[in-house]
């Protein structure tokens, strides 16, 4: 026979670090969203916006590994390696995008 669990409900903080880094997930998505749709951020170029729109867009990914897919609680050589692999990636598609 299964046990019942009893629901309750969920405490949370502002100073949690998961609800932080949820927040700035969040706020990077509109700032992305933003500078995507064309908007003229300061006389900023397409180019620079679209580099920066790639960049906030890895290091989204690299938040979620590290904070949900508890990649900082890991190893350190995993660590190391999924740290290498967004920058790698990160600096490939910039670089190549910077190229064409």
């Amino acid at each position: 026979m299964m046990k019942e669990q009893q629901m309750g409900t969920v405490k949370f903080s502002v100073k949690d670090p998961l609800v932080i880094v949820w927040a700035v997930l969040i706020a990077l998505t509109f700032a992305s969203l933003w500078m995507g749709a064309g908007h003229n951020v300061g006389g900023m170029s397409g180019r620079l916006a679209t580099v920066l729109v790639l960049l906030m867009a890895f290091a989204k990914a690299g938040a979620v590994a590290r904070y949900f897919m508890e990649v900082r609680e890991s190893v350190l050589p995993l660590r190391i390696v999924v740290a290498a692999w967004f920058g790698l990636a990160a600096s490939a598609t910039v670089g190549l995008y910077l190229w064409t």
